[in-house]
This record gives C-alpha cells, sequence and structure tokens, in this order.
C-alpha cells in the first residue's frame, strides 16, 4: 500500500484500481444501494468543482452516516476547507458551541429542526467570514484539515486539529494489523464525527477495496449484519454485547476491531467461541486514532505496537506517543497543545506499561485516579467494574464533600439495599477501600459518543 498525504491522490488511485467494485453500501426500504469506486471519486470531484466560487471557510458536518455526509466530507476538505466533524446526538444547545467555537460558516444538517436552532450561530461566522473577503484576507486557517472532538471522558471535549496526512499516516501503518480484503464487506457502526469511525470504518476499507456498509443504528443492528453479511468489523464493547445477546454475529465474518473503551476479556471470548478474530485496539483522537490492537486470538489486552509508532512510559506510569498521524494541535487553545505534545511527544493521559516483549498493557486513566483525604491513590476503573457486580448496576466513584462517594444509576426504593451491599464490600475488600456514602441518580451517567463516562459532569 502506499503513503498518502491528501485524500484527493488516495480517492484517485483507488478509482483507477478498483474501479467498479463496491465502495459505499447503504440500505433504503431495506433494499441495499451501491455505490462504485469510480462512481465515488467522480461524485466528490464534482462536487469539488461546483464549490469552487463558494467563499466558505468552515464546513461543519452534522448528521447521521450517509453517502451524502460522505461526499461532502471528503469534497470540502479536498477543496481546502476546515471541516468539522459535529456529533449528531450533541443537543442543539452544544451544536450551537461547536459551530461558535470552531467557525463553522456552513453547516450540513440533517436535522431541520436542530438547523433551525443553529442557524444563527452559522449567520454569524457567514458575517465574519464576509468581512475578512472584504478586507482582502483570503487565507483559511485551518484549511484542508479536519477538527475532530476528542472524546472528554475527564473535561470538556476539545477539537482537534487534524491534517490529511496526519490521519492518512495512521491507515497506512495500521494497514498490516488486520487482514482485509478487496471485494470484502465491512459494517460501519461507529459514527464517521469519531476518529475511530473515520478511520478505521470508512478509509482503511476503502484503501483496501472493501465496501463499506453504512449501519444504519442500533435499532437496526441485527437487522443490517443480516442484511449486508460483513466480513469484517469495528464495534465499541457495548455494541459486540448487544450482537452476541441477540445471537446477530453473521456466519461470514471473519474479524472485529474493539475499541474506544476498556472491554472485559470474556467479552472477547464469547466472539472467539463463534470462530471469529477478534481485536482490542487503543488510540487517541490527538493521534489520529490507532496506536497499538492485540493480535486477534491471544491475550486481548496484551497489544501490539502499530509499525510507525513508538511508545514509552513516563516515570509516573503515563503512556507516551510519538507518530506521525499526532494532531497539529486543539484548535485556537495553544497553551493545551503545549501540555499535552511536548517535544513532538503526546503525553495521553493514559496509564499503562509494556512487557519485556514489547506488548502495551493499558491500566487506566491518570485522571481516572482520585486522591482520598491523606494522600492515598485510588485508581478508579478496576474498583468500579467489582463494585458494579456487587450492586449490580451501572457505578462511579467520586469525591463529594472530601468523602469517597460511590454514585449508581436506581431508584430510591433501592438506597438501603445497596447501601448493605457497599458496607459488606468494604469489610471484606482486600485494599481496605472505604466507600464513604452512596448518591443514587434516575438519569443515565453523561457520555461520550464512544460510550466512556464523562466523569467531570458527574
Amino acid at each position: 500500500m502506499k503513503q498518502y498525504l491528501d485524500l484527493k491522490e488516495l480517492l484517485q488511485d483507488i478509482c483507477a484500481i478498483y474501479g467498479d467494485r463496491t465502495a459505499i453500501l447503504s440500505a433504503v426500504h431495506n433494499e441495499k444501494v451501491r455505490i462504485t469506486y469510480r462512481q465515488l471519486y467522480e461524485a466528490v470531484m464534482a462536487k469539488v468543482t461546483g464549490h469552487r466560487e463558494n467563499v466558505r471557510e468552515c464546513f461543519g458536518l452534522c448528521g447521521e452516516m450517509t453517502p451524502s455526509w460522505i461526499l461532502h466530507a471528503f469534497a470540502e476538505v479536498i477543496q481546502g476547507k476546515r471541516v468539522v466533524m459535529i456529533d449528531p446526538m450533541l443537543s442543539a444547545e452544544e451544536t450551537a458551541r461547536v459551530i461558535r467555537e470552531t467557525g463553522v460558516d456552513f453547516l450540513y444538517c440533517d436535522n431541520r429542526a436542530k438547523y433551525q436552532l443553529v442557524r444563527s450561530a452559522v449567520d454569524r461566522n457567514q458575517a465574519l467570514v464576509r468581512e475578512k473577503e472584504e478586507a482582502g484576507d483570503e487565507t483559511i486557517p485551518g484549511g484542508g484539515s479536519f477538527i475532530f472532538y476528542s472524546s472528554g471522558t475527564t473535561g470538556e471535549e476539545k477539537p482537534c486539529v487534524l491534517s490529511q496526512a496526519a490521519i492518512l499516516d495512521r491507515v497506512y501503518w495500521g494497514n498490516s494489523m488486520i487482514p482485509v480484503h478487496a471485494g470484502e464487506t465491512c459494517l460501519a457502526m461507529i459514527p464517521f464525527s469519531h476518529i475511530f469511525g473515520f478511520v478505521c470504518c470508512l478509509l482503511w476499507p476503502l484503501v483496501n477495496g472493501v465496501a463499506v456498509a453504512i449501519g444504519r443504528g442500533l435499532r437496526y443492528m441485527a437487522d443490517d449484519t443480516n442484511l449486508f453479511r460483513p466480513e469484517f468489523m469495528c464495534l465499541v464493547p457495548a455494541q459486540l454485547q448487544y450482537l452476541l445477546s441477540r445471537g446477530a454475529l453473521n456466519p461470514e465474518l471473519k474479524h472485529i476491531l474493539v475499541g474506544a473503551e476498556s472491554a472485559p476479556a470474556e467479552l472477547f471470548a464469547a466472539a472467539r467461541a463463534r470462530h471469529i478474530a477478534v481485536y482490542y485496539g487503543y488510540g487517541l483522537t490527538e493521534a489520529a486514532s490507532g496506536i497499538a490492537m492485540s493480535d486477534g486470538i491471544g491475550d486481548p489486552h496484551a497489544l501490539r505496537i502499530c509499525p510507525g509508532t513508538r511508545v514509552s512510559i513516563s516515570d509516573q506510569g503515563e503512556i507516551l506517543v510519538t507518530c506521525g498521524g499526532l494532531m497539529d494541535g486543539y484548535w485556537h487553545d495553544e497553551a493545551a497543545t503545549k501540555e499535552k505534545i511536548r517535544d513532538g511527544v503526546l503525553y495521553t493521559g493514559d496509564t499503562g506499561y509494556l512487557d519485556p516483549e514489547g506488548r502495551l498493557f493499558v491500566e487506566g486513566r491518570l485522571n481516572d485516579v482520585l486522591t482520598l483525604p491523606g494522600g492515598r491513590k485510588l485508581a478508579c476503573t478496576e474498583v468500579e467494574r467489582e463494585l458494579a457486580k456487587t450492586v449490580e448496576t451501572q457505578v462511579a466513584l467520586t469525591l463529594q464533600g472530601g468523602k469517597l462517594t460511590l454514585v449508581a444509576i436506581a431508584g430510591s426504593r433501592f438506597q438501603k439495599d445497596i447501601e448493605e451491599k457497599v458496607r459488606a464490600f468494604n469489610e471484606t475488600n482486600r485494599e481496605g477501600i472505604r466507600i464513604e456514602q452512596v448518591v443514587l441518580r434516575d438519569d443515565p451517567f453523561p457520555r461520550t459518543v464512544s460510550g466512556k463516562i464523562k466523569r467531570y459532569a458527574l
């Protein structure tokens, strides 16, 4: 595979190589609709040509995964615009915030009601662009790049500026990690607005002549595996668990890549029992996705470092990464960028270690460690997993008023039962952890698009 620096050259080459093979599959009234590689390239270039007289600088994409979404993403960035990937699940208020802080002056939005609510923010940015044009300033800050938002597990999501070259660097080096072949089908269930979905469910398959089947969301997940019969899928753990519970892993399926959050070994074993190679991937938006991946058959948490990537561990146990996929920086946040990337090294905020064979084991987040009164450090993730089994519901640990607090999703009638189980946990756990209070909530935990809990918002 050739290492590409821009999407136009990539699309041109795969059009020449794969021509009339299927590039994109979608479903209309449960019937498959096919777009070939040649049709994809020609449609993108037609949009590029048609938009040349447009003065807009920043194109926002806020919609469900569709062929039109893909065409706009490719065409706008090829034309030299700044393209912002907006999670369609965001509220109108959150979407307007993204528009304001990234300068979106033209919005693709398939939700008409939401568009009307955020239109004033777009209009304001358009007026600013016109003022620049009238002043003779034709530069486009961040032009030809994508802005993806980081996962936001421990703070507000941050807009990461990723060049085409950085994203394609990860596609190139990750290509050897899972054997996919021309003519196969990848079912895309991770939103393309997430870097994991964009790289692994869209670009990676296309580079290899694999048809990208666009999933229709949670409601249709089981139906989509039956309709598209994929050989390859990328999933978050909750999606894999759902498909397993429905018996919906189709017999043609060869490979599953699981990522975006931690997953228990039992989940991998259940899928592998169906003779499917299940890989676990580790990556960050700031590194254009992939950093390391398991081998599909062995310990799912023993991760091989992707080629073209260097990983080391700091004295504090933090995972440090150097690769060609690093972001240009956080949009208009130089201080945060300098904190995250120092001398070309990405400080991931994740903790882990390298075994004697050079395999990476990810243990948790630095910010998932609570400093208890007295100075003791508590790594939350493993304790929460044990507590969730004990109280039989979703839980998260936090500090409230200096007290170690268990937040659990349950109705008030379960307060006494959960408190009794927590007291038993306090008496029997080997680490001497003492939870001092229990708080119940009816609403689900606030989560990122990949399913991670936004701890800062608890």
